[in-house]
């Protein structure tokens, strides 16, 4: 899809994009191929969630791994100052962390 021209960063109703999707399901493949395809790795939902918050709320290591990599703001903070950092401590999720 992406090399007939899909758009990385079409928005479902609720604003989630494709790249935050992979990240929810942990699909670490779809997050760098999406990645590759210059997804915007800031975008965020209406709570400020990014898709590294939504990796590491999910404790999809290897998605956040990957976004990492890819140069995402790790100290970006959703509406209530929640960090990537600080969602993987909450929930316990070391490999996150």
């Amino acid at each position: 899809l992406i090399k007939a021209g899909a758009h990385v960063d079409h928005l479902t109703e609720d604003k989630r994009n494709a790249l935050m999707t992979a990240c929810y399901f942990g699909h670490e493949l779809c997050a760098r191929a999406l990645i590759k395809a210059g997804a915007n790795l800031e975008a965020t939902l209406p709570n400020g969630h990014t898709a590294l918050m939504i990796a590491c709320s999910c404790n999809h290591d290897m998605c956040a791994r990957a976004l990492i990599e890819a140069g995402v703001n790790i100290n970006a903070s959703n509406n209530d100052g929640m960090t990537s950092l600080i969602t993987a401590c909450e929930n316990g999720h070391h490999l996150c962390a």
